[in-house]
């Protein structure tokens, strides 16, 4: 869960499955909604809806204004994933939402139309017991989307096309740090990585 602010009004969701508008001036509610479930990702203002993620793999867009519901979209459900899921993020006319089973899916905003989609996680054939969420919230620069996994790649994407535009075999837990051409990122062995950001190739590593 989380919060987010837009237009004096503050957007609380959490584990309850609690969906909140809160006047920011008063604390008076303004609207609220309930869901079955937990809602695993922070909110995400963008053109008066807003977007989530819930703990069976449900991406929501509810209205700002009064809370109604607009559209969802549903993809497989993971069993195994961490309490935290990486929040959806917007450019222009798309919603990109990470989802616990490692799948990263490009979405029109206003209607749930899905644009493209993406396996960010490895896929075993040899056990089951990987988790293969998207905690590390992804990051926007240019066209591109960077987004890493917690188990398995670390991808550069064309938002527009969803076509890959190059892959690294890292994994970890934290959002990448994009300055000018290059990117710095924490893997899940604590290493600091530091790559270029158009092609990929690792600069340096440190500890």
């Amino acid at each position: 869960g989380g919060l987010s602010y837009f237009d004096n009004k503050i957007i609380f969701v959490d584990g309850y499955g609690q969906v909140i508008a809160i006047d920011s001036n008063s604390g008076e509610f303004v609207w609220q909604e309930s869901l079955p479930f937990p809602i695993l990702s922070a909110p995400l203002i963008y053109r008066g809806l807003i977007y989530f993620i819930s703990a069976d793999n449900r991406l929501f867009a509810f209205d700002f204004e009064n809370g109604e519901l607009k559209w969802s979209f549903q993809t497989i459900v993971e069993s195994k994933k961490s309490i935290y899921t990486a929040s959806p993020v917007a450019f222009e006319n798309i919603i990109i939402a990470p989802f616990s089973n490692g799948e990263l899916i490009a979405f029109e905003y206003d209607n749930g139309k899905p644009l493209w989609s993406d396996i960010v996680s490895k896929v075993s054939v040899v056990s089951n017991f990987d988790i293969k969420d998207i905690s590390a919230n992804p990051v926007i620069y240019s066209n591109n989307l960077y987004t890493l996994s917690t188990n398995g790649k670390f991808l550069s994407i064309n938002l527009i096309t969803g076509k890959r535009n190059w892959v690294l075999d890292v994994s970890g837990k934290n959002a990448p740090i994009i300055s000018g051409n290059q990117i710095y990122l924490l893997d899940n062995d604590s290493k600091l990585i530091c790559l270029n950001r158009k092609t990929g190739e690792i600069y340096w590593i440190t500890q």
